[in-house]
């Protein structure tokens, strides 16, 4: 089976898709630094929520209400599955490791976090080779070792268990964000309602996981209601249109945008996150490693994973 068609966006269309994208991707480290009264699984919840309810308004205004009605039970499935992994397991992972840094709990590893997270090219990489049956090439092995790098550079003088324990988070977010961005290669709906199911499945499961397991107020105050919002809107946007991006433009047009996600994310974080000469190492070597790792490849496409064909014809071409 061959991939999915992709029609070839002009320049001026490419970056009206990427240049919000690459904003929108930098943004959430910034703002989960500052959750509020929320625990992590409650700003996941609203965030999840603010995403659904733009991504319907957004599915609706642009004519997609149609396709989103059409999905079989088989789709809804395999939507849920990916959702359950990019949308609400990885971010689950992430935002708790930005709250146990936290005051002082952890000095300087909001900044390692930071850096970790871009690692998910790295382990893109390693998930195509094992279930997509990929070539571990030196381009790729050199985007692992990368990846590597950047953590040790980052993380260079910190050995408390507190530290720990965040890394372990943030690594287990970076890990399935890219089993989730290896799995959608192999996948291809229409970006905004597939979307929408994918956030609304993401409210769903971070609602069931809050309710047994947060030990704060489910509503959110004024600042954190403030954050989870912008959160929300901005994270349906990056995966939207990076998801649209990738549909109609070539690999090596929409790669230098995604590879350059680390450094932006840092400038935008500011002096909300603190940065030291050593996580400034581990921004460059996690920015190489995006790069090798999302380069595109010569070789052939490979065998899909899923046993049941995706229905490529609910991909619609852009004009």
């Amino acid at each position: 089976m061959t991939e999915p068609s992709r029609r070839e966006s002009p320049p001026l269309r490419l970056l009206i898709w990427m240049l919000p994208c690459l904003a929108a991707w930098s943004l959430p480290p910034r703002l989960a630094v500052s959750m509020g009264i929320l625990d992590p699984l409650g700003y996941l919840f609203w965030s999840c929520a603010v995403s659904t309810v733009c991504l319907i308004i957004a599915t609706a205004l642009t004519g997609h209400w149609t396709t989103l009605r059409s999905y079989s039970t088989t789709d809804l499935r395999r939507l849920a599955a990916l959702s359950s992994l990019g949308a609400f397991a990885s971010y689950a992972l992430l935002y708790s490791a930005y709250a146990s840094c936290a005051g002082q709990a952890c000095d300087g590893w909001p900044a390692t976090v930071l850096v970790t997270q871009y690692t998910w090219p790295a382990f893109a990489t390693l998930w195509s080779v094992l279930l997509l049956r990929d070539t571990l090439t030196c381009r790729r092995t050199l985007a692992v070792l990368a990846g590597i790098a950047a953590v040790a550079a980052s993380t260079a003088g910190n050995t408390d268990h507190g530290s720990r324990t965040t890394l372990l988070l943030v690594l287990g977010a970076a890990m399935i964000f890219g089993l989730y961005s290896t799995l959608l290669r192999r996948v291809a709906y229409e970006a905004f309602s597939s979307m929408t199911v994918g956030f609304a499945v993401a409210t769903a499961l971070s609602w069931l996981a809050m309710m047994p397991f947060s030990r704060v107020p489910a509503l959110p105050d004024r600042t954190a209601m403030w954050t989870a919002s912008i959160n929300g809107i901005v994270n349906a946007l990056a995966l939207v249109g990076g998801y649209r991006a990738l549909q109609t433009a070539s690999s090596s047009k929409t790669v230098p945008w995604i590879a350059l996600t680390p450094l932006a994310a840092a400038l935008f974080a500011g002096t909300a996150i603190e940065f030291q000469t050593r996580h400034w190492i581990g921004i460059a070597f996690v920015t190489a490693s995006a790069l090798l790792a999302t380069l595109p490849s010569t070789q052939p496409a490979s065998e899909p994973l899923l046993d049941t064909p995706p229905r490529f014809d609910l991909v619609e071409e852009s004009t």
